[in-house]
């Protein structure tokens, strides 16, 4: 289901250790919390493929179509491979950067994602926890290409990461996430890889 946790989650690493990934390396400390670790690689420049922290066990496969003559783009986030049940199915709107998830085991499960803020981007969303959320993409900072996310309720806290370990057209690198967003684990993979799809669309 689309609020549960995949079958083989991330690997919790320790606090202050250092994970190689590509040719970057990300530091795991935040607070001193043990986020759950995935990687991210993308087969030639398309689809998405999400490995577990081991870099060997496939977790997620975002396979993306090509965008069609009326501005419509959809994905398909597959669990473990392109063969593997469809977790969500997503859907840019047309002439926006908005877009829908929808759980197909249960299509009353639809997420709305909009993008707001020209100068400082936000993807803002409730999750079915009932709280809000937003995907902030680091512009204009040393760290180009990641991502943080937020969770504004009760209070403003982070609760997962993108970093980035290769050139932005590559976009491969990790995702960090910890207890506040891992009891939505699909749908913080699935919100999170297309927002990296938009960002890179729009040239950030």
């Amino acid at each position: 289901g689309s609020s549960h946790r995949a079958p083989t989650a991330g690997i919790t690493v320790q606090p202050g250790q250092t994970v190689f990934v590509g040719n970057g390396t990300v530091s795991t400390t935040a607070n001193g919390v043990q986020p759950l670790l995935f990687n991210l690689y993308r087969d030639q420049w398309r689809n998405f493929t999400v490995m577990a922290g081991d870099q060997v066990t496939p977790l997620y496969f975002l396979q993306i179509a090509p965008m069609s003559v009326n501005d419509k783009l959809d994905l398909a986030l597959r669990r473990w491979s392109p063969t593997g049940p469809i977790v969500y199915l997503i859907t840019k709107l047309p002439r926006t950067w908005d877009f829908i998830t929808v759980d197909p085991a249960n299509p009353s499960n639809i997420v709305n994602v909009t993008r707001g803020g020209a100068l400082n981007p936000k993807f803002t969303f409730h999750g079915y926890d009932g709280k809000r959320y937003a995907w902030k993409p680091h512009i204009s900072t040393t760290t180009p290409g990641n991502m943080d996310l937020i969770c504004y309720d009760p209070v403003k806290k982070l609760v997962a990461q993108y970093a980035r370990t290769q050139q932005r057209w590559i976009q491969e690198g990790v995702f960090l996430m910890y207890p506040g967003a891992t009891h939505m684990q699909d749908l913080v993979i699935s919100t999170g890889l297309t927002c990296l799809e938009w960002e890179v669309a729009m040239g950030l």
